[in-house]
């Protein structure tokens, strides 16, 4: 997964490096448009990385566990989506609207799974606070990227 997050990272600076005049202005993106998508990417890593976390805090919690990784399952979505909107950039095509919606579905279905965990543990307490404010911040940028990306 490691690999496939700096590959997506790589694809996305070469996209609007290399393709931008290939592309019309929303595709190729200026330079705030990119460091969005940029932003975004990386906070669905962050994301990824502290649900991790708490899968291992949160063993033998069939529930929670549960939880954990149905907002796992959400994040591997909006990632997904996001590599299909790089994909299409770096081959000159315009991103599908369907991806721009799976990449806000993907950070939906997160925020719904981790609401669901309840846990008295400090570090768990600590870890959730610390995914909401990754994906705060991601679905912000996301927010950006619709419109920076015009």
């Amino acid at each position: 997964m490691f690999s496939r997050n700096i590959l997506v990272l790589f694809v996305a600076i070469s996209a609007a490096l290399v393709q931008a005049t290939a592309l019309d202005k929303r595709q190729a993106g200026d330079q705030q448009c990119n460091f969005d998508r940029l932003e975004i990417i990386t906070d669905i890593v962050q994301a990824q990385k502290t649900t991790r976390v708490l899968a291992t805090e949160l063993q033998g919690d069939a529930f929670n566990t549960q939880n954990i990784n149905a907002a796992s399952d959400g994040l591997d979505k909006s990632q997904d989506a996001i590599f299909s909107i790089v994909t299409a950039l770096v081959a000159g095509q315009k991103a599908s609207p369907n991806d721009r919606e799976l990449v806000a579905d993907g950070l939906d279905d997160a925020v719904d799974a981790l609401t669901k965990i309840n846990s008295t543990d400090p570090a768990v307490v600590q870890n959730l606070s610390k995914i909401h404010d990754q994906l705060v911040a991601a679905s912000d940028a996301g927010n950006r990227v619709l419109e920076d990306c015009k």
